[in-house]
């Protein structure tokens, strides 16, 4: 019998949510902001800059992409 995971677009969808979530704690935790809708737009760069050096494999990389996506940042 060949190996199957039924539904595996859940378990992806489920880390790209968890990636996400990751990347909005981390930069409220390093701005000290309840939300990230009240970073300025140079922090909102600044980040986009950290992103735009990662490496594209990280397991954060997608998070971090959708929250620079958000702002409008590409």
């Amino acid at each position: 019998m060949a190996f199957d995971v039924p539904r595996l677009y859940k378990y992806e969808e489920n880390l790209e949510r968890e990636s996400y979530e990751c990347a909005v704690q981390l930069i409220q935790e390093f701005y000290e902001v309840d939300d990230i809708e009240q970073l300025t737009d140079e922090q909102q760069a600044a980040a986009g800059i950290f992103v735009n050096d990662m490496n594209k494999y990280s397991l954060m990389y997608p998070g971090f992409r959708e929250v620079l996506s958000e702002w409008g940042i590409e």
